[in-house]
């Protein structure tokens, strides 16, 4: 299971490459990650850049919301992402963690080591890039380990801190996702989770999905306690998350953008799957709270 796990980072990152490629937003580092390019389908196109939207909304309305003194970024299961090499740049007080499994965390420093430590400045002279392993440095750190033996004990549990679980948490079972979600809620005193997870058991579509992912040897554990938006809110209040809660599936976070955003995107390529990328959409959902 971990291993099929590790494997949907290509997916994900391939996906994003393919979204790119055709203009629907813009990242310089993805090919560093990704070197062959993999044309995906209008509706996962379209899928992918209302993932990113999401995700990096949520981070803009964290920082815009947190101007004064350091604030901390913590993305959980982070595989090939690129956002700290557009952040860390422009939010000098920023501090940013990814977490994963050692094995690509090994590959993604690599990376890293080899393009981008002086481009966006993740070294410094008191805290110097390692030759291997993990990477910290002051403002950036890259930990290989699984989130069930989750530990950080250098974690500034003082400053406004933002958890990222972009499809992460929903491959760990229900109590296993509830304690790491626990671990930086009872440690850290203004704290905001975003969550992206697929939802929606209950219908033929997403009882497909599940049985596709079955067959690449990945399940939802998670899938069947928070199909729902309610249920999915209920797990972060329990956890004292009553703040700031916003919850959409993605046909309705779709919908609700601007419609000059919706104009450009429509003009980027033609979409006659409509009611197929709307079922899709349907069956995810982006969810942020804070406390």
């Amino acid at each position: 299971m971990d291993r099929a796990v590790q494997r949907t980072d290509h997916d994900a990152i391939a996906s994003k490459l393919s979204a790119v490629k055709r203009g629907y937003y813009e990242d310089e580092y993805l090919e560093l990650f990704c070197p062959r390019f993999e044309p995906r389908l209008p509706l996962i196109n379209i899928g992918t850049w209302c993932r990113v939207r999401a995700i990096d909304q949520a981070i803009t309305e964290f920082l815009e919301k947190n101007t004064e003194g350091k604030t901390q970024v913590i993305s959980l299961g982070a595989g090939s992402d690129t956002r700290p090499f557009h952040l860390l740049p422009k939010h000098p007080n920023l501090v940013y963690y990814e977490i994963d499994f050692p094995t690509q965390v090994r590959k993604k420093a690599a990376i890293v080591r080899r393009h981008l430590s002086q481009k966006v400045e993740l070294c410094d002279s008191a805290t110097p890039v390692t030759l291997e392993g993990d990477i910290n440095t002051s403002r950036y750190h890259l930990l290989g380990q699984d989130l069930r033996q989750l530990s950080l004990p250098d974690l500034d549990e003082s400053v406004p801190t933002l958890i990222i679980s972009e499809c992460c948490l929903c491959y760990l079972a229900p109590e296993s996702s509830h304690l790491v979600l626990e671990y930086f809620a009872s440690r850290v005193a203004h704290l905001s989770i975003v969550l992206y997870e697929p939802i929606g058991l209950d219908d033929e579509f997403g009882r497909v999905m599940a049985e596709n992912l079955m067959m690449r040897g990945l399940c939802l554990p998670t899938f069947q306690k928070f199909s729902t938006l309610d249920s999915q809110t209920s797990r972060l209040r329990e956890l004292g998350l009553t703040h700031t809660i916003s919850a959409k599936d993605m046909e309705q976070y779709y919908n609700d953008l601007p419609s000059a955003e919706q104009k450009r995107i429509h003009r980027l390529e033609f979409l006659d799957e409509v009611e197929e990328m709307n079922l899709l959409l349907r069956h995810y959902c982006v969810v942020f709270a804070g406390k």
